[in-house]
């Protein structure tokens, strides 16, 4: 058994993950960041003592919304979603807290690796997922162990640029796919909440259309960009927006034709997640069985792991 932990930009999710990948406990926190940094640090120990009452866990790990070092296992920088944490040892910290052996590493990366053991990418050598939530993350997974890049700093696909000089992205570029298909960017067009958005496009509101066809066609444009380069064996998409699946789905395939090499394409199906709001929180749980394999190779200019 292990614990995971999903530090999304609105809540943490918690949960006691066995080894088949199965959740058989679950928690969780509106992440509070106004109640400051001590408080969102504090849902560590609060939420694994929830989850794992009777000390069954052997480890625990952390999917973290934000720049990360999973080598060093350290929090580089936050998003605007949650207090600064520059440069903390998180894993340290949590294995302070808790007693058990820790990992972190960014969200997008445990949501890939869950679905790349357990979900869509099963069987895949080169797994590849886009994570739509809040923001937009995503993550690479080669032979079941996820990429990190040289400086652990790989997979932020939400930066991808898919229009140039595009709109203004919390990373303070313009034109990254989040800006575009992000909460946040869906819900600010209609001055209303994403799930308010879908709701009312579905109702045929012209402005609500224009931002979820704008959604779409920017997460296709994006998958395009990976296919093109990376030609994984699958290309899946995840996260809270894929709820409006049925309403991206068609302008994804449009943009992905477009914009796709066509013997790219053909090898590298599109497909939607299989494990819903579950994946944060296993990924995170099997960051853990990981550990041994990437310290050796950590600054070796792009090496995966």
């Amino acid at each position: 058994m292990r614990v995971g932990l999903d530090f999304g930009g609105t809540r943490v999710k918690a949960g006691l993950v066995d080894d088949d990948g199965r959740v058989v406990r679950r928690a969780s926190a509106p992440t509070r960041p106004e109640h400051g940094r001590d408080h969102v640090l504090g849902h560590v120990r609060r939420l694994v003592a929830r989850v794992d009452p009777d000390g069954l866990a052997e480890a625990l790990g952390i999917g973290f919304a934000g720049m990360v070092d999973a080598v060093a296992g350290r929090v580089v920088h936050t998003t605007d979603t949650m207090p600064e944490l520059f440069d903390f040892p998180l894993a340290a910290y949590a294995s302070e807290v808790t007693g058990l052996p820790a990992a972190i590493d960014n969200d997008g990366n445990a949501h890939a690796l869950a679905e790349a053991r357990f979900g869509v990418g099963r069987g895949a050598r080169l797994f590849v997922m886009l994570v739509l939530g809040t923001g937009v993350g995503g993550g690479i997974v080669w032979d079941g162990r996820v990429w990190l890049g040289a400086g652990s700093m790989a997979s932020h696909l939400g930066h991808i640029k898919v229009r140039r000089g595009g709109r203004r992205c919390a990373c303070g570029a313009r034109g990254c796919v989040e800006a575009y298909a992000a909460a946040y960017a869906i819900e600010h067009a209609p001055g209303a909440g994403a799930k308010a958005v879908f709701a009312a496009a579905r109702a045929g509101d012209a402005t609500a259309e224009r931002s979820v066809a704008d959604a779409a066609d920017a997460i296709g444009a994006a998958c395009a960009n990976l296919t093109n380069v990376l030609n994984p064996d699958v290309l899946a998409i995840g996260g809270g927006l894929t709820r409006g699946w049925k309403q991206l789905r068609g302008g994804i395939e449009a943009a992905y034709a477009r914009d796709a090499l066509a013997a790219a394409r053909a090898s590298s199906p599109i497909r939607r997640a299989r494990l819903g709001a579950d994946a944060g929180v296993i990924g995170a749980a099997m960051l853990t069985t990981q550990r041994g394999e990437r310290g050796g190779h950590a600054r070796s200019g792009g090496a995966e792991r």
